[in-house]
């Protein structure tokens, strides 16, 4: 199943002049949301550096763990090439504010996340790792997965690597981009290390980055696509599923709108700002049934635990 299963929905659902509006760029948005939660990151880091204690510590973590996936979200539009109309400023604009810093390449990450939404439900899609039943259903396969370790080196592999035509992995950096990375790591590093201290790169840095980006972007993906019935019956729905959660919830788990992921499957290529207008007209279409909407994802993750990682008998059931 693939892309086109979702064409007869979205031809349906939005008239073409509601999708021509909701596809606009509004180039000033991503900007100002970026220069934004930059500003919260780098006032976390000043307000430790100022009155350096474990509270500080402990306020400042989420904050730029938090903040910075508001600006992975962000960039989850340039993947999309949906920040700007120009491509070499779209993706330019991501690398440097966001991508690189972590590590990462747009362009590569278009290639893993295109395949994504074209593969999804599919037992080719690079992410399906992330919400099918294996290696979640049992105690230690939960845990695991949960502290993110268990699914760290598939991650890692997409984000960084290609295939080749022989069927081989090889790093994909270009040298302009690896200069890009290791820059951003030494002023990460020398910066955090002069301002603060020797322990601030590591716990200031890789630590939120972690906890929030990379973990709370793999919980996203699986509240936003598993369900509790077995994963033929779940491809069969395509798992078009949206959270309407609560403010915390949606700053840590799903910035910038991205609770609203059916909508966003539905129409990969409506930017995020936009997402609310086209949820509600999902939402009030006669194809609202064909969605999932929870409430809470820390309320489903726990669900899950309870009735397939930590039962006996798996659950199979509806969500």
């Amino acid at each position: 199943m693939g892309t086109q299963s979702y064409q007869p929905l979205r031809s349906e659902i939005l008239s073409p002049e509601q999708t021509r509006l909701l596809h606009q760029h509004r180039p000033l948005i991503p900007i100002i949301d970026t220069a934004i939660d930059w500003i919260f990151i780098i006032m976390a880091w000043c307000i430790v550096a100022l009155w350096p204690s474990v509270w500080t510590v402990l306020l400042a973590v989420p904050i730029i763990g938090s903040r910075f996936y508001g600006l992975h979200i962000i960039a989850h539009d340039g993947v999309h090439k949906r920040l700007f109309k120009n491509q070499i400023a779209n993706d330019l604009f991501c690398d440097l504010f966001v991508h690189a810093p972590i590590l990462c390449i747009t362009r590569l990450s278009r290639n893993n996340h295109l395949d994504h939404h074209s593969d999804i439900c599919s037992e080719t899609d690079p992410d399906r790792h992330k919400y099918v039943h294996a290696r979640k259903d049992t105690p230690i396969g939960f845990v695991a997965f949960m502290s993110g370790l268990g699914n760290l080196v598939p991650t890692l592999r997409n984000l960084t690597t290609s295939k080749k035509q022989d069927g081989k992995i090889a790093l994909a950096y270009r040298p302009v981009e690896i200069v890009l990375i290791v820059a951003w790591q030494l002023a990460l590093f020398v910066g955090l290390t002069w301002g603060i201290g020797w322990w601030a790169y590591p716990v200031l840095w890789l630590l939120p980055i972690y906890v929030f980006t990379m973990l709370g972007g793999l919980l996203r993906v699986f509240c936003e696509h598993s369900m509790l019935v077995d994963d033929g019956t779940a491809d069969a729905t395509m798992r078009l599923i949206s959270f309407t959660s609560n403010p915390l919830e949606r700053a840590i788990f799903a910035p910038h709108n991205m609770h609203l992921h059916a909508a966003h499957h539905l129409w990969p290529s409506i930017p995020y700002y936009n997402l609310p207008d086209a949820d509600r007209v999902l939402r009030a279409s006669a194809y609202a049934d064909r969605c999932v909407w929870r409430g809470s994802y820390i309320a489903y993750l726990w669900r899950y635990a309870r009735l397939r990682a930590f039962s006996r008998e798996k659950a199979i059931r509806h969500g």
